[in-house]
C-alpha cells in the first residue's frame, strides 16, 4: 500500500494554458527575466471526501475528480483522465477552499481578490458554455493594499474565511533577503465574512 503516488500528470486538467500569463497591475509577474507560467496548484476536498477540485495556477478552468478513482491503484492515468470532469471557469489562482454548501473560494492574485464560485456540485451538471461563463462567480473581498497576492485560504473556528496575503509578485521581481523581506511589508492575515 502506498502512502503516497502520483496521478493524472499528463492530463490537460493540470496544466497551464499558455496563452495566459499571470499579471498583477497590469505587469506580467516575472522569475528570472521570464514570464511566470505554474501547473497545478490549487486543490481541495469537498466536506465528504467524494470530490477533490483543482486547477492550475495559470490557468482559467476549475476540474474535478472523483476521489475513488484517485485512491484506486489499479486504474492507470488514462483510465483515471475519464473521470475528470471541467466544472467553472475560475480566475488565475493560488489558494482554494471549499465549504459545506460546496461553494469553493478561489485566491484572485491578478485581481487582489476573494472570488466564491457558488454551487460546484450543481456547476458541475451545466452544459459546458454554463460552466465556461463567469455567472456563480461572486467577489468577496478586493483590495490592492491588503490582498496583495491573496494565497492560502482556511475556515477560522467562526465560520468565517481566514486569508494570507503574501506579496509574492514582489518577491519575483526584487528577489530575497531579510532586508528586501522586511521592504516589501507588511504581510496580511486578513478575515472575509462569511
Amino acid at each position: 500500500y502506498k502512502l503516497s503516488w502520483r496521478a493524472l500528470e499528463s492530463d490537460v486538467s493540470v496544466f497551464m494554458e499558455k496563452r495566459l500569463t499571470i499579471r498583477v497591475n497590469e505587469e506580467p509577474v516575472r522569475v528570472f527575466g521570464l514570464a511566470l507560467k505554474v501547473n497545478l496548484d490549487s486543490i481541495a476536498l469537498d466536506s465528504k471526501g467524494e470530490f477533490m477540485y483543482y486547477g492550475a495556477m495559470s490557468s482559467g478552468t476549475l476540474w474535478r475528480i472523483p476521489t475513488v478513482y484517485l485512491r484506486n491503484h489499479s486504474m492507470s492515468d488514462i483510465q483515471r483522465e475519464e473521470y475528470v470532469e471541467l466544472v467553472s471557469a475560475k480566475p488565475l489562482s493560488d489558494g482554494i477552499l471549499i465549504d459545506d454548501d460546496n461553494n469553493v473560494y478561489v485566491t484572485a492574485m491578478e485581481q487582489s481578490a476573494l472570488v466564491r464560485i457558488d454551487d460546484v456540485a450543481a456547476r458541475a451538471e451545466m452544459d459546458r458554455q454554463e460552466k465556461r461563463s463567469t455567472r456563480g462567480l461572486t467577489l468577496m473581498a478586493q483590495s490592492d493594499r491588503l490582498l496583495r497576492w491573496p494565497d492560502g485560504l482556511s475556515f477560522g473556528p467562526d465560520g468565517d474565511i481566514y486569508m494570507t496575503a503574501s506579496a509574492l509578485h514582489l518577491f519575483k521581481m526584487h528577489g530575497t533577503s531579510v532586508k528586501t523581506n522586511r521592504a516589501l511589508g507588511p504581510y496580511h492575515i486578513l478575515r472575509v465574512r462569511t
